[in-house]
C-alpha cells in the first residue's frame, strides 16, 4: 500500500522532464542491462524520493506493471499489429544504493521476460479480445471508472502499484511548418486503483519523461520526475 494507490479522483497532475539519451545508453552499457532497466531504476529512485517526502518507505518493494514487446526479432509474424505482454517488476525502493537497485531490477526483468517470452503476448491479446467481444468499449470504460472512483481499490487492490512504459520515438529529426521538434513528452492513462503512470519516449538525443498522477493523491508528482533526472546524472 502507498499513498498513491486507492480510490482515484477525476483530477490529474502532470510533470515532465528529459535527460540525454546518450547518458541512459552509457549506463546501460556500463552495467550490461537494458534501456528499460535504466528507466525502471530511475523511476524507482523517483518513487523512493517521493515516498521519503510523504511519510517514509514501505517495508518491501513496489510492483510496476510494465508493457513489453514480445514480437520475434526475426520477424515473420503471421499477424500485423502489436505483440505485447505485461510483466510485473519489483522496484526495490527500500534500498538506498543506486547500483544495487539497477542490478536487482535487471535480474527481475530478465526472469520475467524469460517467463513471458514463450507466450508471444498471446495471453494478453486473447484476454483483450475476450473482453472486447463480450462487452463494448463503453461498458469497459464505465466498469473501470466505477471501480477507480469507488472504495473497491482500497478493499480489493490491484496487484501493482503503478504502470511504467518505455516507448521508442523518432530517430530522425522531425519538423512542423519549418519548426524542429525538440521534445516529445508522453502520458499514459491511470488504471484502476493505480494513481501514477510514468511513460518515457526517446526523441532523437533526449529521453523524455511524462508522469501522470491523480491530483488528490500526488499533487507534487514533479518530485518523481526531478528525482528521475538526478538519478540518471548520479
Amino acid at each position: 500500500a502507498t499513498p498513491f494507490n486507492g480510490r482515484l479522483s477525476a483530477q490529474r497532475a502532470v510533470a515532465m522532464a528529459d535527460v540525454p539519451f546518450d547518458d541512459v545508453k552509457l549506463i546501460k552499457d556500463a552495467f550490461d542491462t537494458s534501456v528499460n532497466d535504466v528507466v525502471l531504476a530511475a523511476s524507482c529512485a523517483g518513487l523512493r524520493a517521493w515516498l521519503l517526502a510523504h511519510g517514509g518507505l514501505p517495508g518491501q518493494a513496489l510492483v510496476a506493471s510494465v508493457p513489453v514487446s514480445v514480437r520475434s526479432e526475426a520477424g515473420g509474424d503471421a499477424e500485423a499489429g502489436n505483440r505485447v505482454s505485461m510483466i510485473l517488476a519489483q522496484l526495490p525502493v527500500q534500498d538506498d544504493d543506486s547500483v544495487r537497485r539497477l542490478r536487482a531490477i535487471n535480474a527481475e526483468t530478465s526472469r520475467a521476460k524469460q517467463h513471458h517470452g514463450g507466450g508471444k503476448g498471446d495471453v494478453f491479446r486473447q484476454t483483450s479480445d475476450l473482453l472486447i467481444n463480450v462487452s463494448t468499449p463503453w461498458m469497459l470504460q464505465h466498469i473501470m471508472a466505477l471501480y477507480s472512483g469507488s472504495d473497491l481499490p482500497d478493499r480489493l487492490p490491484v496487484p501493482w502499484n503503478l504502470v511504467i512504459s518505455n516507448l521508442p520515438g523518432p530517430r530522425t529529426p522531425l519538423y512542423c511548418a519549418g519548426a524542429k521538434l525538440l521534445r516529445v513528452y508522453p502520458f499514459g492513462p491511470l488504471q484502476l486503483g493505480s494513481g501514477l503512470n510514468i511513460t518515457v519516449m526517446s526523441a532523437m538525443d533526449r529521453l523524455c519523461v511524462g508522469a501522470l498522477a491523480c491530483k488528490q493523491r500526488m499533487p507534487d508528482v514533479a518530485l518523481v520526475t526531478q528525482a528521475f533526472v538526478t538519478e540518471i546524472a548520479q
